[in-house]
């Protein structure tokens, strides 16, 4: 009897890692900066790096595990990733969450 390889992937990271590499800085000129992404380039990269886990780890499911907007850990240690606050995510992060999302089996939990 053949058992299934399920993988239970921490998304998060793998998406901030995709959106963040597709993201160029664009300086247009008297004081004046943007950010891009190509997101057809984040989503390349997303999959790339979901492929080479997938085949590395030999998998026959991938169930996407993302943070939900509650966090239990917060409510034991309210300083739980206070050091992360300032720090602004890639401004493709929130369309590749969301790609995975309406493309793969999620799971999210506080």
């Amino acid at each position: 009897m053949s058992s299934k390889r399920v993988g239970l992937l921490d998304t998060d990271i793998l998406c901030f890692q995709a959106s963040s590499a597709a993201q160029t800085a664009i300086n247009w000129g008297n004081d004046w900066w943007t950010y891009h992404a190509d997101f057809s380039v984040v989503r390349s990269i997303f999959e790339g790096k979901l492929d080479y886990i997938t085949k590395a780890c030999q998998l026959d499911e991938v169930i996407m595990c993302l943070t939900d907007a509650g966090n239990f850990r917060k409510s034991i240690y309210p300083e739980y990733k206070s050091n992360r606050k300032e720090v602004q995510k890639p401004c493709a992060y929130a369309g590749i969450v969301e790609y995975v999302k309406d493309n793969y089996e999620t799971f999210q939990r506080p």
